[in-house]
C-alpha cells in the first residue's frame, strides 16, 4: 500500500538517522512537522546490508575488512519502537521507492508518544 500524498507532502516515518532533526533536515532541508512518535507492534533490528550497499560502494573497505550492518524494523507483536514523524513538501514516493529500494516500504499507523 502506497502512502498517501497530503497537499503535496509526503508523510514519512524514520527509524534511524533520521530519529535526530538535525540529521533529517540533512537529508530533508524542507521538512515540516517533525516529531517523535511511536509505532507498535515493531522492533528495530541490525543486520548484515542488503546487496545494494555493496553495490552502491556503500560498505567501506576497511583493511581488506568489510565491516558495515544495516538497521531496519521487522514486525514483533508487543514491542514498540519509536520514530519520527515527518512531512516533505514535494517528495515522490515513487522516487523515495526507488532510493530506498532495499526497504518495504508501506503505510503505517503512529501514535502521540504520550498516546
Amino acid at each position: 500500500e502506497q502512502p498517501a500524498e497530503v497537499g503535496g507532502s509526503l508523510t514519512v516515518i524514520g527509524f534511524g538517522s533520521l530519529l535526530s532533526e538535525r540529521s533529517a533536515r540533512s537529508t530533508f532541508p524542507d521538512l515540516t512537522g517533525f516529531q517523535l512518535a511511536r509505532v507498535r507492534g515493531c522492533r528495530r533490528v541490525f543486520r548484515h546490508p542488503a546487496g545494494i550497499f555493496f553495490g552502491r560502494g556503500i560498505v567501506p573497505d576497511t583493511e581488506g575488512k568489510l565491516q558495515c550492518s544495516s538497521l531496519s524494523v521487522e514486525a514483533c507483536e508487543g514491542s514498540s519502537v519509536v520514530v519520527a514523524v515527518m512531512q516533505i513538501p514535494g517528495l515522490d514516493f515513487d522516487a523515495l521507492a526507488r532510493r530506498e529500494e532495499e526497504y518495504e516500504l508501506v503505510a503505517t499507523p503512529f501514535h502521540a508518544l504520550d498516546g
